[in-house]
């Protein structure tokens, strides 16, 4: 099922249910799915929402935070090229990894906004 899909079912079920009744409503009469009944916006509408709001808010990684400092820096296949263990102390060469996969592992990891 899309994600469109989805929001048309789930809406059809707020109008068809009261939060206590719906099947994805919790035991204190609220929305499992996390929206409130009644809205009056189109399942495209909450897409196009969630989809502007994810170009907005693009994820955080090491990768895009050390890009804003040296936005030169040399990658190769969309990576930095730098070897994570040159700068980070707790990291060591994992045997099962190749030099990529673990560059991309690195790298490509979401940081917390503080």
């Amino acid at each position: 099922m899309d994600a469109v899909k989805f929001l048309k079912v789930k809406n059809r079920m707020c109008k068809e249910h009261d939060c206590f009744g719906c099947p994805i409503g919790t035991k204190d009469g609220g929305c499992a799915a996390g929206t409130q009944c009644g809205e009056e916006k189109t399942a495209e509408e909450v897409v196009q929402i969630v989809e502007k709001y994810a170009a907005e808010h693009p994820v955080k990684t090491r990768q895009s935070e050390l890009l804003k400092i040296i936005p030169d820096a040399k990658t190769m296949d969309g990576v930095l090229a730098l070897c994570p263990e040159r700068i980070a102390q707790e990291i060591d060469c994992d045997e099962n990894m190749t030099c990529p996969q673990c560059r991309e592992k690195y790298w490509l990891e979401e940081v917390l906004n503080e």
